[in-house]
């Protein structure tokens, strides 16, 4: 393997550019830079593992209500793209009303399994009470449980 230095003279005088091969100035460069990459996907692994909820999302939510001051009830259908299965699924969901305004949030916990790489429809979660300014929840996936 060859080793180069290609200097460039900059017009006007600006100075001379130099690129220099790394294994010039640093032999360990490769070694260090291979290093720090594992180091930060490992990381990332890591961080992925104690927190499954980013690795899930909601494909489908509906909410029913009789009307203003009811019970809300939603079904979900909810994708696990973990390599592990997840249980104590945490939801949280936030209805605005017509000003922007949050009257309503609640947190709704669905206590079943979903396998590893597949979805699962919930159907007839309880999620609060309807009153006559909030709108259509809002849900994300706040918490999980590997297992």
């Amino acid at each position: 393997m060859s080793t180069w230095k290609i200097c460039v003279l900059v017009a006007l005088g600006l100075g001379i550019f130099c690129l220099v091969d790394q294994r010039l100035v640093r032999p360990d460069y490769h070694a260090q830079r291979n290093e720090k990459l594992f180091l930060e996907k490992e990381a990332r692994r890591q961080y992925l593992h104690a927190h499954p909820e980013l690795k899930m999302s909601i494909d489908t939510a509906s909410w029913a209500a009789d009307g203003p001051g009811s019970l809300l009830f939603g079904d979900f259908t909810i994708q696990n793209d973990n390599e592990t299965a997840v249980r104590d699924i945490q939801i949280s969901c936030e209805t605005k009303g017509d000003r922007g305004a949050a009257p309503n949030a609640m947190a709704p916990m669905i206590l079943e399994r979903i396998e590893s790489k597949k979805a699962r429809t919930f159907r007839g979660v309880l999620g609060g009470v309807k009153n006559q300014r909030s709108g259509v929840p809002n849900c994300t996936i706040t918490g999980a449980t590997r297992g």
